[in-house]
């Protein structure tokens, strides 16, 4: 099991039979997990935050993290972004800061790194 669904369980916030349950809702519409455990309401949008947050070893960003202005990151679409719920926060020294909804998702990160030419934390 990943580090952050055993965080989940062992604080008593997510159980077997609803984690069972949205793996088959994430197997049938081809989902991530955490995005499927928030849109099934198994978890709020916050404690999955925070969980993900402690167990990747990043910072969770709230609303007012978010510029205001959304930074053009050139290469990377705006349709790419939205879909895979990815806000550029900062772009310095060819390293491009991101803010995710799921912060272990491998192939977002891949697919950024590849569109913008840069690496990304």
């Amino acid at each position: 099991m990943v580090d952050w669904i055993q965080s989940l369980v062992g604080k008593g916030v997510l159980g077997a039979a609803e984690l069972a349950r949205a793996e088959e809702v994430r197997l049938q519409t081809r989902s991530r997990l955490p995005a499927t455990l928030a849109r099934l309401g198994l978890v709020s949008e916050s404690e999955l935050a925070q969980t993900l947050a402690e167990n990747c070893g990043v910072d969770v960003v709230t609303r007012l993290g978010i510029p205001a202005d959304l930074l053009d990151v050139a290469g990377v679409n705006l349709r790419f972004l939205v879909r895979n719920a990815v806000v550029p926060l900062a772009f310095a020294d060819g390293v491009l800061t991101v803010a995710m909804a799921d912060p272990e998702d491998e192939r977002t990160i891949a697919g950024l790194e590849f569109a913008s030419g840069t690496t990304v934390v």
